[in-house]
Formats: structure tokens, C-alpha cells, sequence
């Protein structure tokens, strides 16, 4: 059921809001919460040209570490990248929209990201980072990262094995470039294989044996990992994701013995 409106009200010691409802941006009204730590908003997509009210509020949240959004356009983008505040830690965007005029590495979204220097967790999958950027991720300390980049080539692979504080990782867009960077980033713990391409695939299952403390692995759930992880062994493993082919269980089962 579509909710016509929701105003959260001024709770100065509200320190964790989470909201998911069906219901237009325009419609949300979130006002200044100065103890807030964690946001997490999924609300529809907004219509054209529209953005959220609250946004510039999120300015004065001094609190803020954690913010999460869904359903987002370039529009909407922009404008809360404008009003980020600069201690946030942790930043998710997901579902992003954008017409066949906008570009993932849009300069605006990117330039005014550059103010964050305290992000530790940097997931926006379906944006591109700008080369400029992607120079002041080196001096960040993320230790968590999802975004995409399918230049080649790659100034994202040239940059990875630089991030040594890196123990989380989503790849998506850039083939055998980044899985030549990815096998000498030894450090991770987590790596999600975000691609729907078998020969992007191959390439960086290729080098997940290279990774000894490997204990997260997530390979896109879409189509039948390939039949080459089946044959890896990764001693460290304790979480695993993935679509396996009916006619793959016996290999499967070979698998888990090991």
C-alpha cells in the first residue's frame, strides 16, 4: 500500500533511521537529527527532474556516519552529494537510474565527493569514479569498496594494489585489467564477482587462489558460476555465494571435500 506522506518528527536523540515505503521522494520529510549515526532510505524512484526536500538537511547531521539510499537518479545524485557531511564514514548507493544522456563518471557527483576523506565503506556499483577521484581514494582509508569501471585501460587496476587498508571488494565492468591488479591485492578477506561476462569471469576466478585470506566469495548469481572455481582451492573460505549448474554438483560436491 502507496503512503501519501511521512514526516519523521525532530527527535534530537534519534541515533539509527531506517525507512522503507512505497511511497514518492517528495513525500519525505526528514528533518535535522543531530545525533544521528545511521540512515537508510528506499523509498520509489523520484519522477523527473524532481529531488528529495530533505536533502540539504543531511548537512547538519554532524552525527552521520552510515548513509544508505535506494532508488536514486543522477539529479537526486548530485544534489546530495552537495550536502554530504564531511565526517561520514560509510556510504551506500544502490539502484541508481540514469537516462541515456548521463554518464557514470558524471564530473559534479565526483568532484563534490571529493570532501569526504573519512570514508572507510564506498559502495556505488553503478557509478564510475573520475581519475581525479580516484587520486584522493589513495589517501583514504577504505577498507570496503564496490564501484565500476570498464576502461581499459583501467585506472581503477593500476590503483587497487595502492589501497592496503582494502579488505572488501566489488568488481564489476573491467575484465582481465583488473583481475591482473586484483591477484596482488593479498590483503582481502571479501571479493564479489559482479559480472555477467564468462570471459571477465574466467579471469578473475583465475586469480582467487592467490588470495590466502580469502573468507567471503560472492560470484554473480544470475547465470552458472563457471566450471574452473569448482577446481579452486581456498583454504580460508568460510562464506559462499553462487549459482550452480545441475549438471555441475558432482564438481560442486568436489568442491566442499576439499
Amino acid at each position: 500500500e502507496e503512503i501519501e506522506q511521512l514526516e519523521i518528527p525532530p527527535l534530537t536523540n534519534l541515533q539509527q533511521l531506517s525507512i522503507r515505503a512505497k511511497m514518492e521522494n517528495r513525500d519525505l520529510i526528514i528533518p535535522v537529527l543531530p545525533a544521528l549515526k545511521r540512515l537508510y532510505v528506499s523509498v520509489c524512484y523520484p519522477k523527473r527532474n524532481t529531488t528529495s526536500h530533505w536533502i540539504p538537511n543531511l548537512a547538519q547531521m554532524t552525527a552521520l556516519e552510515t548513509l544508505t539510499r535506494y532508488s536514486l537518479t543522477l539529479p537526486e545524485l548530485r544534489k546530495m552529494s552537495c550536502y554530504l557531511p564531511t565526517q561520514i564514514q560509510e556510504l551506500c548507493l544502490f539502484d541508481i537510474r540514469r537516462d541515456r544522456t548521463e554518464k557514470a563518471d558524471d564530473k559534479q557527483f565526483w568532484t563534490n565527493m571529493k570532501s569526504l576523506t573519512q570514508l572507510k565503506v564506498l559502495k556505488i556499483p553503478q557509478m564510475k569514479p573520475t581519475k581525479v577521484f580516484m587520486k584522493r581514494m589513495k589517501r583514504m582509508q577504505l577498507t570496503e569498496f564496490a564501484l565500476l569501471d570498464d576502461r581499459v585501460p583501467s585506472p581503477l587496476a593500476a590503483m587497487l594494489p595502492e589501497m592496503t587498508h582494502l579488505r572488501s571488494l566489488s568488481l564489476s565492468g573491467t575484465g582481465k585489467p583488473l583481475a591482473a591488479a586484483l591477484a596482488e591485492c593479498t590483503q582481502l578477506t571479501q571479493v564479489n564477482l559482479d559480472s555477467e561476462k564468462p570471459q571477465e569471469m574466467e579471469s578473475y576466478i583465475a586469480v582467487l587462489p592467490r588470495l590466502p585470506a580469502l573468507e567471503n566469495v560472492s560470484v554473480y548469481k544470475r547465470n552458472p558460476a563457471p566450471l574452473a572455481f569448482y577446481a579452486l582451492h581456498l583454504p580460508a573460505l568460510t562464506q559462499l555465494a553462487l549459482y550452480v549448474a545441475k549438471s555441475d554438483l558432482p564438481a560442486f560436491g568436489g568442491f566442499l571435500e576439499r
